[in-house]
């Protein structure tokens, strides 16, 4: 069963994630990355919302735990960029932000990772 936080997540993601823009408003821990360092940071988190099945195959991450918490530090980060650039709400829909952040390509010649 999952916890209240994961649980709140699936219930209502756009609403869980909008509530911890404003925790993270409270403590602005990214204000000292530089935004070349935000944008590496936005990479490598949306990267990490895909995964590989037990074939290889390279699919969205399913695990709630891990979702919620990627696609938290996702909203920070947003948060923060909308700070810097005094910007509108930003969107939080989780399909927009897999959209924006294709599934890595395996290099040619190469396998996909598989898990042990």
């Amino acid at each position: 069963m999952p916890n209240d936080r994961i649980q709140a997540f699936l219930e209502a993601p756009k609403s869980y994630l909008a509530a911890c823009t404003v925790t993270y408003a409270n403590t602005r821990y990214l204000r000292h990355v530089s935004d070349r360092g935000l944008n590496s940071r936005a990479n490598d988190i949306a990267g990490n919302l895909w995964t590989t099945d037990a074939s290889g195959t390279i699919i969205r991450l399913s695990e709630a735990p891990r979702r919620e918490f990627f696609m938290r530090l996702y909203a920070e980060l947003q948060e923060e960029l909308r700070f810097r650039s005094h910007g509108q709400a930003i969107d939080l829909d989780e399909g927009a932000i897999l959209a924006k952040r294709a599934p890595p390509t395996p290099r040619r010649g190469s396998q996909a990772p598989r898990r042990p």
